[in-house]
């Protein structure tokens, strides 16, 4: 947690920091602040927002920016490009909750990217993989 703006965040060993919060049954990224080639970025990608419901199968959709989803000179681009109309430039992810195990596919322009997580009932998210990497939490 920054101790002067209350904000949570992780912060990985290059300084880049992605944050989230936990609000009304629902655990989300909020901000990424770094480099493009960062692991949390990522994690951004990956689980944006997570329902937080017990047991139940539950699918949701969210929408992400190229931002989000893209680094460098395109990122810079086609965020430019959609403040003038941004419906073109929004990416649909789709995810399903069953139980603890989370599913994801993320359709980039005719590529899909797979994600997919699990939750620990007390510690939060026990892994997250997106793509060819895996981040697993250390008990």
């Amino acid at each position: 947690m920054d101790r002067f703006s209350g904000k949570f965040f992780f912060e990985d060993e290059k300084k880049n920091r992605l944050f989230f919060a936990k609000d009304y049954g629902v655990f989300y990224f909020y901000d990424y602040i770094g480099s493009d080639k960062s692991y949390l970025k990522k994690f951004f990608m990956a689980v944006p927002k997570v329902p937080l419901i017990d047991n139940k199968k539950v699918n949701w959709k969210d929408t992400l920016t190229p931002r989000v989803v893209f680094g460098g000179f395109k990122k810079e681009l086609l965020m430019f490009l959609s403040s003038f109309c941004y419906k073109p430039f929004l990416y649909i992810g789709i995810w399903e909750k069953e139980g603890d195990i989370i599913s994801g596919k993320i359709n980039l322009n005719g590529k899909n990217i797979l994600c997919f997580g699990k939750i620990d009932e007390v510690q939060g998210l026990s892994w997250i993989k997106v793509e060819n990497i895996t981040i697993r939490r250390i008990k």
